[in-house]
């Protein structure tokens, strides 16, 4: 008896790897979006100086002094290895999260919009990596499919065929 194996499909060509990897890094982009959201959001509801009622910037009236200035340069970022949330290297942003040796000097103790949005997303990031999964596990089904047929069994000879189960 013998028997020869083929090493062919997504397991082998890398389209499994380029699904999980997609995957990941929509996750990755759609959390730090939302994180930025979120700290854009957070920032007006902190403006002591605003009572909470600073207007959206206009920079071509306001050349970044207007209130909201700060919040409006509020992203996300890509880089080659992740996403990351920025306030784009606004001189004065250290300050205003509390992460500035003038804080202790001037007793202001900051904002922490960025440490309590990083928390807030740490606890429900799962949440929102589940609500994308699906259209990945389909794509990884039709790929599973594809090589093993339903259920991970593969027919081959006349008449076999592979349906989704």
């Amino acid at each position: 008896m013998s028997g020869d194996v083929r090493e062919s499909g997504p397991l082998f060509d890398g389209g499994a790897d380029r699904a999980v990897r997609d995957y990941c890094r929509d996750v990755e982009r759609r959390l730090a979006e939302e994180a930025a959201r979120r700290v854009r959001l957070y920032l007006p509801t902190q403006y002591k100086y605003l009572h909470g009622t600073g207007e959206v910037p206009r920079p071509e009236v306001d050349r970044g002094a207007g209130p909201g200035y700060y919040a409006s340069q509020v992203h996300a970022e890509a880089s080659i290895e992740q996403y990351r949330v920025t306030d784009s290297g606004v001189i004065y942003g250290p300050w205003l999260e509390g992460v500035s040796e003038r804080n202790m000097a001037y007793r202001f103790p900051g904002y922490h919009a960025f440490r309590k949005i990083a928390s807030e997303m740490n606890r429900e990031s799962g949440e929102l990596a589940e609500e994308i999964l699906p259209p990945y596990l389909e794509r990884m089904n039709r790929l599973c499919t594809w090589l093993c047929g339903p259920m991970s069994t593969r027919r081959e000879g006349p008449g076999a065929s592979s349906t989704l189960a």
